[in-house]
């Protein structure tokens, strides 16, 4: 299994590069339901990847993966929806995303 550790956060104007270009967050906590309110103020659509139909960002989300946030299958179908992703917390199997990666799905920050 990957490492625990890494990944940080990202403003939402910053990884969807222009307006309205979508992106993903792996997480769906406070931290992910303060960028969707912001991605939402920018016309970002913003897709949450989130084990829990309740948890906060499921309410805002333009769309939402139910999987846990180490589930790469939930990542790559997170992926089909937007432009980028980012990361809620370091909680997320990087060794499970790296072919993701390798196969063209833009992680900010990168994984490595």
């Amino acid at each position: 299994m990957g490492a625990s550790s890494g990944p940080g956060q990202a403003d939402p104007a910053a990884i969807g590069n222009a307006i309205g270009q979508p992106i993903g967050i792996v997480g769906g906590g406070q931290l992910a339901w303060m960028l969707a309110e912001s991605a939402r103020r920018h016309d970002v659509p913003l897709h949450v990847q989130t084990p829990g139909s309740q948890d906060p960002a499921v309410a805002i989300a333009t769309s939402v993966v139910l999987a846990e946030v180490r589930d790469v299958a939930g990542t790559a179908e997170l992926a089909r929806r937007c432009q980028a992703i980012s990361f809620e917390n370091e909680w997320v199997d990087l060794d499970g995303l790296a072919p993701l990666e390798a196969g063209g799905v833009h992680f900010v920050p990168r994984l490595d």
